[in-house]
This record gives C-alpha cells, structure tokens and sequence, in this order.
C-alpha cells in the first residue's frame, strides 16, 4: 500500500527545467554587394541579426584572400526596440580586389561571447577595360634604334584631373618582348577638372638587333586601365657584334 502510495505521488510529481536564456547574436544573414564583383567595382561585406542588439565595434583582418570579420554585440539601452536606434545590420568594406578567390570568416559575438560564425566565398573577376584613354602615345627614341646603343622608350598620356602620381614602373624584358607596367595612384581630396598629360622616359640598354614588341599596362589604383603596344626594329651596328 505504501508503495502504491509513493509510486502514485511520483508520477504526479514535475520536475522543473531550469529555462535556458535565449542566445542573442545568431547570424541571419551574410552577403557582399556587388554580388559578382570585378576588378573596378570595391566590395562591401554585410551581416544581419534578428535580434534587438546594439552594434559594439567591427574587427576586420585579412591574410592573403582571406578576411577575418568579427562583430560585436551589446544589450541596448532599457526600454529600446527594434526601430529605435538599435542595429542589427553591419557592413564592412573590403575594397577594391585583384582577380581571385577570397573567402570571409564572419563571427558574430554577443556581450563579449562568441553567438555564431559564418562564412562566405566569393570570386572577382577581371573587369573590362575602360573605353577612356589614359595613354596617348608610345614611341621609341631615337626612331630608328641601332643594337648596343642607348633607347628610350616614351610613354606618354593624359588624365582627368591634376594630382595623378606614379608609385611604380616596372620593365621587364624576355627575349623580344618589352612589357611595362605603370602604377598610378588617385588624387585624395577635391581637384580640378582640368586634363593633365603626363610623360615618362625608360632606358632600354644593349638592345641586339631584331623587332621588338612592346607593350605597356597602365594600373589606377591597382585597377588595370589601359593597355597599348608598340613594334620596332632594331638594326644592327655596322660591325655587327649585337646581332
């Protein structure tokens, strides 16, 4: 009978749960715009929460064609809603990027506790060359270069605004083949819209004697803008020695 009793009293008995607290900080959503990147367009990294947080600070690292992003969030101020001031969407802008695969590892971090992860893979591709015309005119000096002798190679061309500076020139010659690359940074701030031609002089040093193909990359801001070739022959000395 008491065992009856005290089988009875057990199946009448609940045992409470303790209420785990709801997680705040989940990952709704990640996305970059433009959603197919090129090499002229700068890419902007997004994360969106359900929650009513507020956002604390962005964190962002990149490692080769890796980004790191971590966001962090807070409680907001007592009695704020969702469409008072709170934020649960973040960007993060990435830039302008070469060709390639890159991937974001996005952690989302709630009161100082890691909430969710996620990660996004993205690919840029090279954009098309712009139809404006950064370089005028390539030429060789003297017109008719003679092996062994000194020639110069001149690039000339013109941009938009004043204030363009060239932080690289790279030449690179490979048997009969001359490529440049030319690096142009941007102008910062407010310029005038006045055109501004440029020139630039390359030394070609002990040519041997044969035709030539030159061709010239012009970069704005690592973003490829034009591009130009130039054939020349060069002739051999009358004794001959750089044929």
């Amino acid at each position: 009978m008491v065992l009856a009793i005290t089988a009875a009293a057990a199946a009448q008995t609940t045992i409470p749960l303790p209420t785990m607290p709801v997680r705040k900080g989940l990952v709704q959503n990640a996305w970059i715009e433009p959603a197919q990147p090129t090499t002229a367009t700068s890419i902007t990294f997004y994360m969106s929460v359900a929650d009513n947080v507020r956002l604390d600070k962005v964190e962002q690292q990149r490692m080769g064609s890796m980004f790191t992003v971590k966001v962090y969030w807070t409680d907001p101020p007592a009695g704020a809603t969702a469409g008072s001031g709170s934020a649960q969407q973040v960007d993060c802008v990435l830039g302008a990027l070469p060709t390639g695969f890159y991937t974001v590892f996005a952690q989302s971090l709630y009161n100082g506790r890691l909430a969710d992860m996620k990660s996004l893979m993205f690919r840029v591709t090279q954009a098309p060359i712009t139809s404006a015309s950064f370089i005028s005119n390539v030429r060789v000096e003297p017109a008719k270069p003679i092996a062994g002798e000194p020639t110069s190679l001149i690039v000339s061309g013109e941009w938009p605004t004043p204030g363009y500076s060239l932080v690289g020139l790279t030449t690179m010659l490979i048997q009969k083949k001359i490529n440049v690359r030319m690096d142009w940074r941007s102008p910062a701030g407010n310029v005038l819209q006045v055109v501004t031609p440029y020139e630039r002089q390359i030394g070609l040093y002990r040519l041997s004697a044969g035709t030539y193909t030159v061709t010239v990359t012009c970069y704005r801001d690592n973003l490829l803008v034009d591009t130009a070739q130039l054939t020349f022959e060069v002739e051999a000395p009358a004794d001959s020695e750089f044929e």
